[in-house]
């Protein structure tokens, strides 16, 4: 199935959010929406709230009576491999460009959605993979229900983490050297010297007895 947007959702604050043909998203989230609790939700860092419908489905075919926007999400996507959707990587909704932020805790407020209250069932501490994600606006514009969805950055994201992973090694590589010149005395030198040898004590040459002096006649 071709990646797309399968619900728009806003709410006057809790949930669920009821689904919208179209909206139009900002760096300060998807018009028409708000948020109750804006100590945890809402702000330019998290913008909008993300979710895939094959977790919904999912999580529906194990008994939670979850639906799109019941756990809150504004934008509900099709057809994504959710694997990839991870911090740091951008996607494509229609014209607009967003920037994954960080996971999205569950919190009580949508223990409806979920068999016995169980909301942490989505909690990426506990469940990895079946987390909701917040995003950032990068590139505003008009949504619509159907939009193609595209993740944009996935690969770029991957070669930043593997030249990461190159610079921690040259400098594991570097501390390591460091610490092998400092237990050889070698600290501070390019070149690995050999420190001189301590020098013998000179021998004392103070005769072992030494006799009073007498006193001078007058």
């Amino acid at each position: 199935m071709r990646p797309r947007i399968i619900s728009l959702n806003i709410s006057q604050g809790g949930v669920p959010k009821l689904p919208i043909a179209r909206a139009r998203i900002t760096g300060d989230g998807m018009e028409g929406d708000r948020q109750r609790n804006l100590r945890y939700h809402g702000g330019p860092d998290r913008a909008l709230c993300l979710w895939s419908l094959e977790l919904i489905e999912a999580l529906r075919d194990e008994g939670d009576p979850v639906f799109p926007g019941s756990a809150g999400e504004n934008v509900t996507v099709s057809g994504v491999d959710w694997r990839q959707v991870v911090p740091g990587a951008r996607l494509r909704l229609g014209p607009v460009l967003v920037e994954v932020t960080s996971y999205t805790a569950p919190c009580r407020t949508i223990r409806a959605s979920f068999a016995r209250s169980r909301a942490g069932r989505i909690s990426q501490q506990t469940h990895p993979g079946w987390s909701r994600v917040y995003a950032r606006v990068i590139e505003e514009g008009e949504v619509a229900t159907g939009d193609a969805v595209s993740v944009e950055e996935l690969q770029l994201s991957q070669r930043r983490l593997s030249a990461l992973g190159s610079r921690l090694s040259a400098l594991g590589s570097r501390l390591s050297a460091t610490a092998g010149r400092r237990a050889w005395g070698l600290e501070g030198s390019c070149l690995a010297e050999t420190p001189d040898p301590p020098q013998p004590r000179a021998e004392s040459r103070e005769p072992l007895f030494r006799a009073p002096r007498v006193p001078a006649l007058l």
